[in-house]
């Protein structure tokens, strides 16, 4: 496991490969800050376990489960795997980006082929729309993402 999340997450504060790493506060606003701390943290050394038979809940927003919400949130995700495939995976700016680029021409291509087929366009859509925000992190290179929405923050 090389990232989690942390709605629900136990961490050993002893842990060395955790030291000095903190949440980055520049993606508080729009998410993928503990996607980026887990990713470093594994990659220092850190170990990302989990208990199958825990039981999580979580109650959801209503507006959140809308086709416009979804899409909103797999933008922004795609902006977050950009961010680790440059800061942790080392990719060069270049190639990730040819790779997400072709990766989006492909789910643009699904999306047109299933248009009659509700389920499996909106699904190519969420897609095109991960590694569409691929490409513009890469191509913004450090300009804040847009904030989330309908997410509230105390």
């Amino acid at each position: 496991i090389r990232t989690g999340y942390s709605g629900n997450v136990l961490i050993d504060r002893a842990c060395k490969a955790l030291d000095g790493l903190r949440f980055d506060p520049a993606l508080g606003e729009t998410g993928g800050e503990d996607t980026i701390f887990f990713a470093m943290a594994h990659n220092a050394g850190g170990r990302i376990g989990f208990a199958a038979d825990a039981l999580v809940t979580e109650a959801v927003l209503p507006s959140r489960l809308s086709l416009k919400w979804l899409s909103a949130r797999r933008l922004r995700s795609g902006r977050t795997h950009a961010r680790l495939l440059l800061q942790i995976e080392r990719r060069t700016r270049w190639g990730a980006l040819l790779a997400a680029g072709a990766k989006a021409g492909y789910c643009a291509f699904a999306m047109a082929l299933w248009l009659p087929v509700t389920r499996r366009r909106n699904v190519a859509a969420l897609r095109f729309l991960f590694h569409a925000g691929v490409c513009l992190e890469l191509l913004q290179s450090g300009a804040p993402p847009e904030p989330a929405l309908d997410e509230v923050r105390p």
